[in-house]
């Protein structure tokens, strides 16, 4: 038997300064990226889901409170995540395991966007793909809001490849 999982201690938001570049390195801070202030708009924001009046949710997470709706995010995504991935055939027969990061963005319509493996070297190039495909097929979520205005959030989860004999 296979399992594929995302860990259920580790999907975190990455806390990044706001910025017209979305390619940015998370890790980037803001005298390492040079940006006209013209040039940046409120729809191109990326906040962090700690830093938002109201979090992005699954339609399973609504009416509870901030903390119940974090949890509940993590746990939906966790789960969603699961039933998309599919263990690349390659590593499988091989006997391959491997865990990677997926970076991606919820946007301002609530859909995932911007999904992107983090090149860890822990996994394969398979894994990597399979793992982006899955966060990919997450349904459409109820975006994160600031101020009232619908806001890009971005988060970064693992993804664990494991053969289980």
């Amino acid at each position: 038997a296979t399992t594929s999982e995302v860990p259920d201690e580790i999907i975190k938001p990455i806390e990044t300064a706001p910025s017209n570049n979305l390619t940015d390195n998370a890790a980037a801070t803001p005298s390492q990226v040079a940006t006209p202030q013209s040039v940046i708009e409120k729809t191109t924001t990326i906040a962090s889901p700690y830093n938002v009046e109201e979090l992005p949710m699954f339609p399973a997470c609504k009416g509870l409170s901030r903390a119940e709706q974090l949890k509940c995010f993590e746990e939906q995504m966790r789960k969603k995540v699961a039933q998309n991935l599919v263990y690349p055939d390659s590593d499988y027969q091989n006997g391959k395991q491997g865990r990677t990061f997926i970076s991606f963005v919820i946007d301002e319509k609530g859909k995932i966007v911007e999904v992107k493996a983090e090149n860890n070297k822990n996994a394969t190039p398979e894994m990597q793909k399979a793992a982006e495909n899955a966060v990919r097929r997450v349904s459409k979520l109820t975006p994160a809001k600031q101020g009232g205005e619908p806001v890009r959030v971005k988060y970064t989860i693992p993804v664990t490849f494991r053969i289980n004999n």
